[in-house]
């Protein structure tokens, strides 16, 4: 690792998925991050990115080298600190996560300790608008769709799955529908229940999945979850064996270089998060 820049330079190939995407980042262009991979490909006899979709991704090698890499980054991080003359005990800045309620709760807070590796203060803001990356109001964003505008710093990381649920001890055909209030009348889960529901319309309304789960479990209607919720509630059951819709799930992160390496550390590990537990 005699050469740190080159080392650099494909952890944020790996973050940014594109060479134009991590000479954005570095301030550099893209031949000068294509000679550098070329460089350390050479040094090392490796292959350690290949080209997918239109992204670059590690290949197994290279996602070997990653947590080593991603300490290295943050060890140096810290010696820039103290070199600045911050002192050897300043805290570390906490990676701010912002997503849906149900995401923090059921995907990324069961997955806290894999999240916060080699120590790293995190904080999951639990919001339904979008705080804004660039303000430094969250480092990360995890949402249902991509971002308007721009997509710099996005990727889709996979599908939520829904499915109809209702209590274990219920005739889910004999059960009334209850769905999210009006005001979310045009999210896909809401416009499904409203159409399977037809004439007999939505008996209950409520404006957090969470109050739809419980609602269900009560025994007191059929309702519309992600499996990240429903397959793991001890009173629910699954309604069919098939999913009725599915989001695509977008990691969006700051595009700005004073972005930390240890933020882009925590957004390949939420990467490897949803991929894992988004497969069903």
């Amino acid at each position: 690792m005699e050469n740190w820049d080159g080392w650099h330079t494909l952890l944020t190939v790996v973050e940014t998925g594109t060479l134009s995407g991590a000479a954005a980042q570095l301030h550099i262009d893209a031949t000068t991050i294509g000679r550098r991979l070329s460089r350390l490909e050479a040094r090392t006899g490796r292959r350690l990115l290949v080209r997918r979709g239109g992204r670059l991704e590690p290949t197994a090698t290279c996602r070997a080298l990653l947590p080593r890499l991603e300490e290295a980054a943050q060890q140096i991080d810290s010696a820039r600190t103290l070199a600045a003359g911050e002192g050897a005990k300043a805290p570390r800045r906490p990676v701010r996560i912002t997503s849906l309620a149900f995401l923090c709760d059921h995907l990324l807070a069961p997955q806290i300790e894999t999240l916060a590796a080699a120590r790293q203060p995190i904080e999951l803001l639990a919001e339904d608008k979008n705080l804004n990356l660039a303000r430094r109001e969250a480092d990360l964003a995890l949402r249902l769709g991509p971002p308007q505008g721009s997509r710099r710093g996005a990727r889709q990381v996979g599908w939520v799955r829904y499915a109809i649920y209702a209590a274990i001890d219920r005739d889910p055909g004999k059960l009334p529908w209850a769905a999210l209030d009006a005001a979310l009348a045009p999210l896909p889960e809401v416009r499904y229940v409203e159409a399977q529901a037809k004439d007999g319309g939505i008996q209950f309304r409520a404006s957090k999945l969470e109050t739809l789960a419980v609602m269900a479990a009560a025994g007191a209607a059929r309702v519309v979850l992600p499996h990240l919720m429903g397959d793991r509630h001890p009173r629910l059951q699954r309604v069919g064996d098939l999913s009725v819709l599915k989001r695509p799930l977008w990691l969006i992160s700051g595009t700005d270089k004073a972005q930390s390496p240890h933020a882009a550390a925590v957004a390949r590990r939420i990467e490897q998060i949803a991929k894992a537990a988004l497969k069903s």
